[in-house]
């Protein structure tokens, strides 16, 4: 199995150039060539640091292109009998013969083997790191890295390098690595703006401008110059780290010219926002649709503030306001509505969410065609993620004593590696934030929590756990992928003992619909003593990557500090047409989003509820209400006692 991973950088500013190194009349040097050509490198061998003779190698050449050295491949390989790999590096490096600004992008790929593997890039100044790229990262199967106009600033006399490598405890004893180092460039003192205009040769040559021409032969090539005709001419080009050549870098709707980066929305013409960022305050609206001067129309004259993720204040970010039809300039309360955690539509819900392996972050998505509304992007098709949306608690659930979880997944693309749902113990984890998991996020392991994992890499297993131990070991199931399905997670707890009894059940559908799989039934937990909780989702991606949208996040919960008890608080008869029977209406507290059964017995059964008679086994609770109503028609007019009883199946 091929398993790629994908990590990219933000390219660095170029105005650095202008106020590190100056002008003169000289070009830069493009590629591995005046002086930095391969064979004035020099590479160490790949050690340990407690080694003194490697038991691999090393190696370096360069990709020529029409007679210029293009691209340079620096690369190790390490193979052991056996017991894994402890961390080893190589270092390629260069002695600089004047200050330079050095500029490049990067390729880092290889094989580490699978079992708790590490791949580490790191960019090296006098022996020194300044900058890891990639820092011991966590690898598994073959790995892919790469990042754009990576910047380096050194002075005259330093050695600059690349440090490659990294570590594993596989049985398979393999490391085996390859970067490869494109688009080298080098800006050294004296050699930054050949036609003296103010504008970097670096710059002019990489948006096809000439860097000999200071305007006066063709105006386009100057200061002065707007090849675009978005009315922002080069110098602000290079200030506003925008492409002369495109009049929308970030083809949000907005010219260049009026995205003046100020922060302040002024007028249509001088916006404040980012002309490199499409939508400048995340709230998944262009910037070119939000104009806090005009009134709501449409998807396309939304009417908002482009610097305010909810221009209205109301707790529903604004893009998510338009995809469901609301005026996002007009706050509508929301309020809590009884089981829901996040609906990422109306709920108001409050999270915190965090990327603690490798950007970036989950996002909201607006809704489409295939989902019921908005949803929340836990993980993306890029490797390395380990992402994590933490609930605020919104209720005491102290002296619970069952509860039933459900949520609608996405999964599509699934390559690597699952996701884990926790209920975090408030004593020991807060009401909110982000608790990171023991080992894998799969594993769904956290301290003082009950979890469940589910595992999607190779095979697709569940597992539960309990205080940051697995409990169960590993079962199969069958993960529906590429459309909207749904999980469960049902317990039953003794409040006498605390032990608990767990359900896990994949849907095929959403809100538990469709084919069942029951993958834990009754699985016996005991002595569980979680009290007050709250629920945190995580996912990851290691090797490779998946999708994963998460949505509808429902936990009803019987018992606890704040819980009305479950009871019949009024019965109310009614004599039919005909007068020979009656019908009985009976009226109890309850939850919205719950089923209820209904039993009824003229004798009590000596108790035995299995004797009695079954009404209703799947009777809604009435929505938008704290109380519910059931009635039973055709009781015989003769009938003097008769005995209900409300169950939560």
């Amino acid at each position: 199995m091929s398993i790629s991973k994908t990590k990219r950088f933000r390219p660095n500013l170029f105005l650095i150039l202008l106020s590190a190194l100056g002008a003169s009349a000289h070009a830069q040097t493009i590629g591995f060539t005046n002086g930095f050509e391969i064979a004035n490198w020099e590479n160490t061998e790949i050690l340990a640091t407690d080694q003194v003779v490697s038991d691999g190698f090393t190696d370096m050449f360069q990709s020529d292109l029409d007679g210029a050295a293009q691209s340079a491949e620096f690369t190790y390989d390490v193979s052991l009998p056996g017991g894994g790999v402890s961390n080893r590096t190589a270092d390629f490096t260069i002695t600089l013969a004047n200050d330079a600004e050095i500029t490049f992008d990067w390729e880092f790929n290889g094989m580490h083997a699978w079992w708790q593997a590490f791949a580490e890039f790191r960019i090296m100044v006098n022996d020194e790191v300044i900058e890891s790229p990639v820092d011991l990262t966590t690898t598994s199967g073959n790995y892919f890295f790469n990042g754009f106009d990576q910047q380096v600033i050194v002075k005259a006399g330093d050695k600059f390098g690349f440090r490659i490598g990294g570590q594993n405890f596989d049985s398979t004893s393999t490391l085996n690595g390859k970067l490869i180092v494109s688009n080298f460039r080098v800006v050294q003192e004296g050699e930054s703006d050949a036609d003296r205009d103010g504008l970097p040769d670096i710059w002019e040559i990489k948006y096809g401008l000439s860097n000999n021409d200071d305007g006066s032969v063709d105006i386009k090539n100057g200061p002065n110059g707007d090849p675009d005709n978005d009315g922002l001419n080069n110098l602000g080009e290079l200030q506003s780290e925008t492409d002369p050549t495109l009049a929308d870098t970030d083809s949000d709707g907005l010219s260049d010219k009026v995205e003046d980066g100020g922060g302040t929305f002024v007028s249509a013409s001088k916006t404040g926002t980012s002309p490199i960022n499409a939508d400048s305050d995340n709230d998944g609206l262009l910037d070119g649709v939000e104009n806090p001067l005009l009134d709501f129309v449409d998807a396309d004259q939304t009417g908002t503030n482009p610097h305010i993720a909810d221009t209205d204040g109301d707790g529903v970010n604004d893009g998510i306001e338009v995809s469901i039809g609301r005026n996002p300039t007009e706050a509508e309360t929301t309020g809590t509505r009884d089981g829901i955690i996040a609906n990422f539509d109306d709920a108001g819900e409050k999270y915190t969410e965090e990327a603690l392996r490798g950007a970036p972050v989950g996002r909201l998505v607006a809704a489409n065609a295939e989902s019921d509304g908005a949803y929340y992007q836990l993980l993306q098709t890029i490797g390395n993620l380990g992402n994590y949306i933490s609930f605020e608690s919104e209720e005491d659930y102290t002296g619970w004593q069952n509860f039933s979880f459900t949520m609608d997944f996405l999964a599509s693309a699934v390559a690597a590696d699952g996701w884990g749902i926790n209920f975090l113990s408030t004593a020991d984890n807060g009401d909110s934030g982000v608790v990171q998991g023991i080992g894998n996020e799969e594993d769904g392991t956290v301290d003082n929590s009950f979890g469940v994992g589910f595992k999607t890499f190779q095979s697709t297993e569940a597992s539960i756990t309990w205080d940051g131990i697995d409990a169960s070991g590993r079962f199969p199931f069958s993960l529906p992928t590429d459309s909207w399905a749904s999980l469960s997670i049902d317990v039953d707890r003794d409040s006498g003992t605390n032990t608990a009894l767990v359900d896990v059940t994949m849907y095929t559908d959403r809100n538990g619909q469709g084919e069942a799989e029951n993958i834990y039934t009754d699985f016996e937990i005991k002595e569980m003593d979680l009290q007050d909780f709250r629920v945190q989702v995580m996912g990851r991606t290691g090797g490779s990557s998946m999708n994963l949208g998460i949505d509808n996040l429902v936990l009803l919960v019987d018992g606890g500090a704040n819980a009305k008890p479950l009871e019949i608080i009024a019965v109310s008869t009614e004599v039919e047409p005909g007068g020979q029977t009656q019908a009985v209406t009976v009226t109890w507290n309850s939850k919205e989003g719950r089923t209820y059964s209904i039993l009824a017995s003229d004798d009590l059964s000596e108790g035995n509820l299995d004797l009695w008679e079954e009404l209703d086994d799947g009777f809604a609770a009435a929505a938008g209400e704290t109380t519910t109503s059931f009635t039973e028609v055709g009781v015989p007019i003769e009938t003097k006692k008769r005995f209900y009883v409300v169950l939560i199946p």
